[in-house]
């Protein structure tokens, strides 16, 4: 398959699509940031077609050429991996400089990243048991689940977390566990779009794990729509 580098042709500056959406034969969906304003262009050179800024407009050996705009696909901000590991290196390195403890920041660290392994199981649920990396970041930014359980991410955890803590003795590798776990809860509460109380286990038992109330209204409804977008017409 040819490879392409994409960009959007317009003729307004403001209006000019930063962002192309690509989606495959197989099914595999990927956006790439813009390259250039104007064609999209093979590797040869061959030039293709214009892509005219917010509309799906050719299809070319398998590839169908849309833009981030048209499709819906920024639901504003997320919390993504990348994010949570320089957050979760910087608070390391301040739970090292007071416990003076390697073993509480490598704790701190590997509990403020690794936390979103928990993910992983709700897209098998969905989606089944071939991972496809991409697409499972993909997903929890902005396509719809039927259900959120996402174990690990509960506040509920906190507290169970501060008994331990308190039954050890306060033993710095676990101290070090909770605060990267906390700043973990602490920074998908804020950062993403979702019901305040998403992130309370109790309340995703109490709702049967219902991704419409993990989402929220609001949420709920940008990601239906997404999903609609997304969905080829008969």
């Amino acid at each position: 398959m040819a490879r392409y580098r994409i960009g959007c042709h317009s003729q307004s500056t403001e209006n000019a699509c930063k962002y192309c959406f690509i989606r495959h034969k197989d099914g595999r969906d990927e956006t790439r940031p813009s390259t250039f304003r104007g064609e999209a262009h093979d590797v040869s050179g061959g030039r293709t077609r214009f892509v005219v800024s917010g509309q799906i407009f050719h299809t070319f050996l398998g590839i169908t050429l849309v833009s981030k705009q048209e499709i819906g696909y920024s639901h504003g901000q997320s919390m993504k991996l990348p994010y949570h590991a320089v957050v979760s290196l910087a608070v390391s390195a301040l739970v090292w400089l007071w416990l003076r403890s390697a073993t509480a920041a490598l704790a701190c660290f590997a509990a403020g990243v690794f936390v979103d392994l928990d993910h992983i199981i709700d897209y098998c649920l969905q989606y089944g048991f071939r991972i496809r990396p991409r697409h499972l970041f993909r997903a929890f930014e902005a396509e719809m689940f039927d259900n959120i359980f996402v174990f690990l991410h509960a506040w509920e955890w906190i507290l169970v977390g501060l008994v331990i803590l308190w039954l050890i003795d306060w033993k710095p590798a676990a101290l070090g566990l909770i605060i990267g776990f906390t700043t973990h809860l602490v920074l998908d509460h804020l950062v993403n779009h979702h019901n305040p109380w998403a992130y309370f286990l109790t309340y995703r038992l109490a709702h049967r794990f219902s991704s419409r109330h993990y989402y929220g209204a609001r949420e709920y409804r940008k990601r239906r729509k997404h999903m609609k977008k997304m969905t080829p017409s008969p």
